[in-house]
């Protein structure tokens, strides 16, 4: 009689185990926020989103091409991101480049909105994540306007929050389940997000510049977060989202949550867009677009609802 003996995993097997369920985890309760606050459907955050912005002023002047270069990259990508596999296996290998076009989808939408917020380009990932999510912090819907911000101080805990609840702490243990409110999570993502920003940093010998614990990088938002898992999946860490112990069903939500928060600051996106260019050229871009691309229903259904919501 022979007996299969089960080879236990690695160490580094099972460090990627806990990273991958620690982004799960922040996703889930990121995705039950946004139910919790504004219902299952993005239409319902829409409207608050419309409602909120409908004293924007027009930005005058816009470069119609730099604009519609990046609309056009945010939403083949989103398409993209969309079409990938359902099958279990070829979802699990293809999870490994869902944060990649999730990430990209959002950042091509924050350039663009980038530009249109005061008319000056960003051009760049550090300068659009900078300015949109200072705009996110002072226009508060949330969970976009949460942050983190300010240099971690000699104790190491002298970065505050932003814009959350005075009674929210973060969780005290990002592999907590149990008990936790999702903003309590999100807190704990964020905090730990503005503290990897500022392990980043490196002072120039002889140039001077502020102490590690000196330093402030900004506020560090949801854009961050998004940014963190295309690092870690396009070429520091991607084993962390193939392994082939992940239950499907955690493959499956990693790839639902990462789509519904992508889909729902799209929306955020491009209604402000909307706002800062008027109606009538944000649509028709989106219909130009749609010439190339018919089979972009996500972002079909999301301008016809603009264009029976907003007046203008």
């Amino acid at each position: 009689m022979s007996f299969s003996v089960e080879t236990p995993p690695s160490p580094e097997e099972v460090e990627a185990r806990i990273k991958f369920t620690t982004y799960l985890g922040y996703l889930r309760f990121f995705s039950q926020h946004l139910y919790d606050e504004y219902g299952t459907e993005w239409k319902s955050f829409a409207e608050r989103c419309i409602a909120k912005s409908a004293s924007t002023a027009l930005c005058p002047n816009v470069d119609r091409k730099w604009l519609e270069r990046f609309l056009k990259i945010s939403w083949n990508t989103e398409f993209l991101l969309f079409s990938g596999p359902r099958e279990p296996e070829l979802m699990r290998i293809n999870n490994q480049w869902v944060p990649i076009q999730a990430y990209y989808a959002v950042y091509a939408a924050a350039e663009a909105f980038a530009y249109v917020l005061d008319g000056k380009k960003a051009d760049g990932h550090i300068k659009t994540l900078r300015k949109v999510t200072e705009f996110f912090s002072r226009f508060k819907l949330s969970p976009w306007d949460k942050a983190y911000a300010g240099p971690r101080g000699r104790d190491a805990h002298s970065h505050q929050p932003l814009n959350f609840p005075p009674e929210v702490k973060p969780a005290d243990s990002n592999l907590k389940r149990v008990g936790v409110r999702p903003l309590e999570m999100i807190a704990t993502c964020l905090r730990a997000e503005h503290s990897n920003r500022i392990d980043e940093y490196k002072r120039k010998p002889g140039k001077g510049g502020p102490y590690r614990y000196e330093y402030d990088p900004g506020a560090t938002g949801i854009l961050h977060f998004l940014y963190r898992l295309r690092v870690k999946s396009n070429y520091k860490e991607v084993d962390i989202f193939v392994q082939e112990n992940i239950d499907y069903s955690e493959t499956q939500a990693f790839f639902d949550c990462l789509h519904e928060i992508t889909v729902w600051t799209l929306t955020f996106l491009e209604i402000m867009i909307m706002r800062k260019v008027g109606k009538q050229m944000f649509l028709a871009l989106g219909a130009s677009y749609l010439e190339l691309n018919s089979q972009a229903a996500a972002l079909k259904d999301r301008l016809t609802f603009y264009q029976s919501k907003i007046a203008k």
